[in-house]
């Protein structure tokens, strides 16, 4: 597995994998307004917004770009794996590296996340701390929460 930082060329890749990531995943566990609010949240501009802040990844596996990821200080944010590569490992390698890369300059990581990924954070040691409603739009809310690990320095 290869790791880089983003660059504008990226843009476009990333946003694929983002919004294959969302359409082919989250509508096992979200409603049709949470998903639109995911893209919207992940649009193309707002990758592009983080990509020139210097903290968006790119994973490639032999030269192929299967999936991404945004820090935020000690938060990890905007994690996604295309769907063909999950069951690999390569979301327990790509935490591994945030989490080590974090430790260097705090003692915990954050992650917010939704049902469909809480229970692979949960198995690597983090824990909930706070759980959040949030409304989205005509009265549908979305369920989410924050996960933290403690970190070894």
């Amino acid at each position: 597995m290869e790791i880089k930082i983003a660059t504008i060329e990226d843009a476009e890749i990333i946003t694929s994998i983002v919004e294959n990531t969302i359409t082919e995943i989250y509508p096992k566990y979200l409603s049709e307004e949470n998903i639109e609010y995911f893209l919207n949240l992940h649009s193309k501009e707002n990758i592009i917004k983080d990509i020139k802040n210097k903290n968006v990844y790119v994973f490639q596996y032999h030269g192929i770009s299967f999936a991404t990821a945004t820090i935020q200080e000690n938060n990890v944010k905007r994690l996604y794996i295309l769907p063909s590569f999950e069951g690999n490992g390569y979301g327990s390698a790509i935490m591994t590296f945030f989490e080590d890369k974090i430790s260097e300059k705090y003692d915990y990581i954050l992650i917010d996340s939704t049902s469909p990924s809480i229970n692979f954070y949960i198995k690597r040691g983090y824990y909930t701390i706070e759980n959040i409603e949030f409304n989205i739009s005509n009265e549908k809310i979305l369920y989410y929460e924050i996960l933290k690990k403690d970190l070894i320095k």
